[in-house]
């Protein structure tokens, strides 16, 4: 009796490119979906079921539902499409925020995913689709173009900066407990040496801490980031102490 293969829940990444994919990108993003899927189902994994050619479209699937395809394995396939769409979901919940400064957080499922989207939105100047098809036909799309990715990126990378910068604070003993008491440091007043000295103390701290953590190129975000909140006062010290680090 011939067996009734049942249709499996997918999700396809289509990268519309300009400029060739580096194989390195690529490849961590299919290990950033396969990291991210596993927490979200608690050790599941995925696989490849198929790449085509012009863009470059992939599509993934459970394992799972992929090793169990008759209809008596509902259970199976029932399972795979709560996960799958919660991957899905979660990627496009993050390149929503991703969008926007200081939304995104590290911890979020799907972050990794987005970071290796982005990445690879710069690098190839591409447009990407991430979607997610259900076992009745119904899809659901998120994307994001080759024009928003760098600002995208520069927003992943700052969140991932200010997550450093919190532990890094919290392990070190300085005069800022947390990263976020710098926007509620005093106001840059030049007749007062207290002001002054407190500012200049929290800035050097973070940048020691940039130092150690290896990312003191974050330092022109940072700043950006300072002006944004209203405090260019702080943001013209940054630049300026930082300028001595650089040339250590």
């Amino acid at each position: 009796m011939p067996s009734t293969k049942a249709p499996l829940p997918s999700i396809t990444i289509r990268i519309s490119n300009e400029e060739p994919v580096l194989l390195q990108e690529y490849s961590e993003l299919l290990s950033s979906l396969a990291k991210d899927y596993a927490k979200i189902t608690k050790g599941s994994t995925l696989v490849i079921s198929r790449i085509e050619e012009g863009s470059i479209i992939t599509t993934i699937q459970d394992a799972l539902a992929c090793a169990a395809p008759h209809m008596k394995d509902a259970v199976a396939i029932a399972s795979a499409v709560n996960s799958l769409k919660g991957l899905y979901t979660s990627i496009a919940a993050v390149l929503k925020k991703a969008k926007q400064p200081s939304v995104a957080k590290v911890s979020e499922k799907g972050f990794k995913s987005v970071v290796q989207i982005a990445k690879i939105g710069v690098s190839s100047r591409a447009d990407v689709d991430v979607s997610y098809k259900s076992p009745d036909g119904s899809e659901l799309t998120a994307k994001i173009t080759h024009r928003e990715a760098k600002g995208a990126l520069e927003n992943l990378e700052n969140a991932m900066v200010v997550r450093e910068l919190r532990r890094s604070v919290r392990a070190h003993t300085g005069p800022l407990q947390t990263f976020d008491e710098i926007y509620d440091l005093p106001h840059l007043d030049k007749e007062s040496g207290e002001s002054s000295a407190k500012i200049h103390d929290a800035l050097e701290a973070l940048l020691n801490s940039l130092l150690r953590i290896g990312m003191l190129s974050a330092v022109s975000s940072i700043a950006d980031e300072m002006r944004r909140r209203g405090r260019a006062d702080l943001a013209s010290v940054l630049v300026e102490k930082a300028k001595g680090y650089f040339h250590h």
